[in-house]
């Protein structure tokens, strides 16, 4: 496992093994960022069967930061996000949510986090709006209130041309940004993102990043996003600088682990 510090407000924890993710990331000081700590794990551990798919995880992350879980399938990211949604009980260690226990208060921490999955949680013969009316209906919105965040959801996600038009009619780059819609419903103070781009053309991925960024900007929102495309998630969310090294890293100025062979798409982005 290494850390990959970034430019403030954007950071990356890299796994590269699979069926194990163990990490130590208490980013004091990395991203610039003196914010109140929204996520906190301390020595979290998930196993199935002789698989330990979380292995001891300390992080901290912080209000308004964009934060990316990076490693190949199997590593242990949605493993990870799961428990820190309640989805999943962890067997050892601890972490909260806004301050919330993710054990003892899971209710509380539904109530702050919002979990857009991998898999879409769409009703294709409903319109884009029908959809979001829905879910905004589960989330106990009513009135004027429901009215607004449906249109505020349209237009984070770029859709509000094509609310009347049947899901089952959209491109996977559409549903995806639909799918993102429906987790902004309840205004969630901390976002997680599983796998938010797999499978979308690079035009429609571009729009999800834009769209994450625009939510932290607007609203100071936290969002955590899995990936196994480490250079794709990088280059959208980070600034056009050169990436840091932040005092609890191995990695060098340009994102590398120390030692680590230069492939031609870190030179691309070290001049970026």
């Amino acid at each position: 496992m290494r850390t990959v510090g970034c430019p403030p407000a954007v950071r990356f924890m890299h796994t590269d093994g699979y069926g194990k993710m163990k990490a130590t990331l208490s980013g004091k000081d990395e991203t610039g960022l003196n914010g109140e700590t929204v996520i906190q794990t301390n020595g979290l551990v998930k196993a199935f069967g002789d698989v330990r798919a979380v292995d001891g995880v300390d992080l901290e992350v912080r209000r308004g930061e964009i934060f990316g879980l990076l490693g190949p399938n199997g590593a242990g990211k949605t493993t990870l996000i799961s428990m820190l949604t309640t989805i999943l009980t962890p067997d050892a260690g601890s972490a909260s949510v806004c301050g919330y226990d993710i054990r003892t208060e899971a209710e509380q921490v539904r109530r702050v986090a919002s979990l857009v999955p991998q898999d879409l949680a769409l009703y294709g013969g409903l319109t884009a709006k029908e959809n979001l009316d829905f879910f905004a209906s589960l989330y106990g919105l009513r009135g004027e209130t429901k009215r607004r965040r449906i249109e505020e959801a349209l237009d984070v996600a770029g859709l509000r041309e094509w609310a009347g038009r049947r899901v089952s009619t959209f491109s996977g780059g559409m549903k995806r940004r639909l799918n993102l819609a429906v987790g902004l419903l309840n205004r969630p103070q901390v976002l997680f993102l599983d796998e938010p781009t797999v499978g979308v053309d690079p035009q429609s991925r571009r729009h999800i990043f834009e769209c994450v960024r625009r939510l932290v900007a607007k609203y100071g929102m936290t969002v955590v996003y899995t990936t196994h495309y480490y250079g794709r998630g990088r280059d959208a969310l980070r600034p056009r600088r050169d990436l840091r090294q932040g005092p609890h890293s191995r990695s060098r100025p340009d994102g590398r682990a120390a030692g680590a062979p230069r492939r031609q798409a870190d030179r691309g982005a070290a001049r970026a």
